[in-house]
């Protein structure tokens, strides 16, 4: 009877551990899948004021996973401010705006194509604890 009590426990600890990892592998897929589909999105780009497309600037914190680069452009009607790794490309042709949106908060790629000049960098524009 002590015997079949020790098999009992033993079993019980398996399982309990075998669910437990099936959770852990379960969330890192579930993560995984989430950080690599995304929308990706073309526009023109409109220009905010009279020579320039945008205005670019980072913020930073105390907390890394707060830090995050942020662009406002004008296209589609609307100013936006967009969030996540911004890359400025400058060219000569038309100006436009390349965005990769993971559905992460402040992870999306953001490509923007303007001559030199137009980007206004804002620096640092703010701390957030």
């Amino acid at each position: 009877m002590a015997d079949m009590k020790k098999y009992v426990k033993i079993a019980m600890s398996v399982l309990v551990i075998g669910l437990i990892i099936w959770g852990i592998v379960s969330f890192v897929m579930w993560a995984y899948n989430n950080n690599t589909q995304y929308n990706e999105l073309n526009y023109t780009l409109e220009e905010i004021e009279d020579g320039v497309y945008g205005y670019y600037g980072v913020t930073v914190s105390s907390i890394p996973a707060q830090n995050y680069q942020m662009i406002t452009v004008y296209y589609g009607g609307s100013i936006r401010t967009l969030k996540g790794d911004v890359k400025i490309c400058y060219t000569n042709g038309e100006p436009k705006i390349h965005i990769k949106d993971y559905n992460i908060v402040n992870a999306d790629d953001i490509i923007v194509y303007v001559p030199k000049g137009t980007i206004i960098n804002t620096g640092t524009t703010g701390i957030v604890r």
